[in-house]
Parts: structure tokens; sequence; C-alpha cells
């Protein structure tokens, strides 16, 4: 069985397999099934019941027979009030496991979501009971979350025991070392089956050269230069990563434009907030089928108008992007507008191969465009005082719609938005009970 990102187990183990065919002869020679049915149930179903049953009741769980065991060292979500008492004798019970989630708040926790947002194994306990001796058993481990993103500066970082530790870990294909103030290329330059690394706002110096299969890598941070130190990612290190599709320089400081013109194989880049790089080498970039420019001041028209290829784009809090380069991108699928104040109706109109829209507090787009995109399937519309029911209502595909503080989306519209899967309503007190009963296909339906 394949494995699913989240979805299923590891393989199931050869004991089990030999169970299951041997029970399908009895010893009277016929064909009859005796496997008990619990047994026969999906990984998906059984992944679903460890992460909603109470912690305590897994452990019961496990010790029920041999199989059970298995299925929950495989995969068990953990809650926080288990995470700050764990320790290496609780963590060896999921050897088997290739994804752990260690999830819970710590601290004041940026816009309370959990402190961990990857699936992973993440020693990120307050008192450090996560030590060298469980680590080394964990070599399975394809995804590590070492996340120490706190509200205000980190507190909990890599200390020099897992620095060493993490270097034995060389089965790991995506690790997350954001927020980290101690990393260090000792562990790092070990990990050359990474293809997915997360540096964000880590503070070290690192040089990535060795680290050549790298597809995904996330740079994000306000990284600065001081005299001849350079606190962040080696820039040089940056260009000679070929295989490079994914890169997140948002706040980043220290990649060059030279170094952006050499990863010729990106296909996603994003630069909110950058202050570097420019449009000299992001035209070269031809084949980009995501670009973020969230809050950027640099790239403009002459540039993305190139980006024929692209079908995500973010725009939010650009005002420096118009309707010159937009319309050049007509195979645009998903676009981003919030906070904007420069494209208007005449562009936005001819973009109909749009399926996903955000107009969060966006002052300039009405019905007049919005009318056109038929082909909508999400749309944000949260603090929106431009677009009417005139134009939702002929929206009928779409199945992901955000109202929050919304004062002009009534009844009427929504009603007939009978696809809708995803609503939401917070802060707003027109959309009533009478138009939601009718969206018999609601699944999700936030309010306040």
């Amino acid at each position: 069985m394949q494995e699913c990102d989240d979805i299923t187990f590891k393989k199931r183990p050869e004991w089990w397999l030999m169970n299951i065919s041997n029970s399908n002869s009895n010893s009277n020679g016929s064909n009859e099934d005796n496997t008990p049915e619990f047994a026969r149930l999906p990984d998906e179903v059984w992944k679903n019941i460890c992460v909603m049953v109470d912690f305590r009741d897994t452990i019961m769980l496990s010790s029920t027979c041999k199989w059970l065991q298995y299925v929950k060292s495989t995969h068990t979500h953990i809650p926080y009030e288990f995470v700050s008492k764990m320790c290496d004798d609780d963590l060896v019970q999921f050897t088997h496991a290739k994804r752990i989630i260690l999830s819970g708040k710590i601290g004041r926790v940026i816009k309370h979501q959990p402190y961990c947002i990857i699936p992973s194994l993440c020693c990120v306990c307050p008192n450090e009971p996560i030590t060298e001796k469980s680590m080394n058993l964990m070599t399975n481990l394809t995804h590590l979350g070492l996340n120490a993103h706190m509200n205000f500066t980190p507190v909990y970082n890599l200390n020099p025991m897992e620095d060493q530790t993490l270097s034995l870990l060389t089965n790991l294909t995506t690790l997350d070392l954001s927020y980290n103030y101690y990393i260090t290329n000792r562990s790092l330059n070990c990990l050359t089956n990474l293809t997915d690394l997360n540096l964000a706002q880590a503070n070290a110096v690192l040089d990535l050269t060795l680290l050549t299969n790298l597809t995904r890598l996330n740079l994000v941070g306000k990284y600065h230069v001081n005299n001849d130190t350079v606190n962040g990612v080696n820039n040089y290190s940056v260009s000679g990563l070929a295989n490079l599709t994914s890169l997140d320089i948002g706040g980043n400081d220290i990649v060059s434009n030279q170094t952006v013109g050499r990863l010729t194989n990106l296909r996603t880049l994003i630069l909110s907030d950058n202050r570097v790089i420019t449009d000299q080498n992001v035209s070269l970039l031809t084949d980009l089928t995501h670009l973020g420019l969230s809050s950027n001041r640099n790239i403009t028209d002459l540039s993305l108008s190139r980006l024929t290829n692209l079908v995500k784009l973010q725009l939010s809090d650009n005002h420096i992007i118009t309707d010159r380069s937009l319309c050049c991108l007509t195979g645009l699928t998903d676009l981003d507008l919030r906070y904007g104040a420069t494209i208007t109706d005449q562009c936005l109109g001819c973009l109909t191969n749009l399926e996903m829209l955000a107009l969060t507090s966006n002052h300039t787009i009405t019905d007049r465009s919005l009318s056109r995109l038929t082909d909508l399937t999400h749309l944000t519309l949260c603090s929106n005082r431009k677009i009417t029911d005139l134009s939702l209502s002929r929206l009928t595909n779409l199945v992901k719609l955000g109202l929050n503080d919304n004062w002009n989306i009534t009844d009427k519209s929504v009603s007939l938005l009978t696809n809708l899967v995803e609503l939401g309503l917070m802060y707003n007190s027109n959309i009533t009970d009478k138009s939601v009963s009718l969206l018999t296909n609601l699944t999700n339906h936030s309010s306040c």
C-alpha cells in the first residue's frame, strides 16, 4: 500500500498479512474467512479513530492485541497536556512512526494556532524531556518538526545534544527548523535525503551546498548583514540548489537577484515583503506557476507581464501591480487581491478561468466584473463593501464562501448557492438560518 500524506499508515507488517492469509483457510479446508471485522478496516479509518479518541484510551486500546498496538504506535495524535509530561519511555512506544503529531499551545501562540502546524515529531517540550536515547530509535522518521514559534521571541531551541542527534535521522525528507537559534551544518550536512526544508526565521549561519536534493526551501525572515557577518543562509550555497522548485524568501535580505536568476527550475517563488529581488531576474523565470507578491514594492508590471504560465498569484496589499500586466495572465486560476486598490473591473472581468478569488477589504472590484467569473469555486468577501447579491447569486459553482464581517450580502443570494460546502459567517448578522437551512451540502459552517 502506498503511503498518502497524513492519511494511511506505514505498510502493514508481515505478521499481519500472514495472519489474514492463514485465516482464509480453516482446518476443514474451506475458504471461510474468520478474520475479525475490525482488522479489515481501511487504514484511513484507523487513522481517524486514533486522532479522535482520547490519548488515555489509545493507550488502553494498544493493550488489546498486537495489531492495535501497531496501529497506536504508527499514528497517534498526542495533545499538549501529555506532550509537556512526555519522557523517553513514552516516546519509544512510537518507534514504527514516520509521522507523529505533538500539538498544543505553548506560551502565547500567534493567532492561537497549534504550536506545531505540520504532522511531525516535535521535540519542543518545555523541560526538554526528550533525549538522544529515544531519538536514536526514531530512525524511521521521514518528517520532523522542531518549530520554536512563539508569540514574541523563541524560548526553546535546538541545544547541542539535539543538533548532534539530528544527524542520525538520515531518512528525513521533510524538516522544519523554523524559529530555532541553534542549528549547525554539523547536523544538516548529514541529511542529504532532505527534499523539503523550513528555515523560516532561523537564526544561524548555514551553508546548504550539500543538500542538492532539496526541492522546497523556506527562508522567510528579516535577515541582515552586519559588517562581514551574515545572519542567515549563505547566499552562494542557495544558488547551487538546482533542483529547487519552490523557494520562499519573503522578508529575506540576503538571497540576491543573481541567485534567483540561476534557479531556472523554480515553479513557486514567494517574494512577500522582499526588498531585494527586482524585475531583472524574475522576468527570466518564465516557467513559474505560483508567484507571491504580497506587500512587495519591487516587482513591477515589466516582469510580471512575461510570466504567462502563472496559475496562482498573490497580490495582497500590493499597490504596484496594475491592470497592464495582470490582463496578460489569462491562465490564472487562483488570485489574491486582499487589501488591493490598483486592479480594476476592466482587468478582472477578463480572467474568466479563475476558480479561487480573495477580495477581503478590496475597494475597487465591483459586481460588474465578479458576475462574469462563473467558474469560481472559492470566494472570500470578508469585510467587503462593494460586492452585492447581484453578482453573488450568479456564482452557483461556489463550494467555499467567506462572508465574515460582510454587511452587503443577504439571504437572497446565499440561498441559491446550493453547492456550498464551507461558509464563514463570523460577525455577520445578515445571513439567517432561513438561507443556511437550504444549503444541504454544508459541512463547515462558522458563525458568531
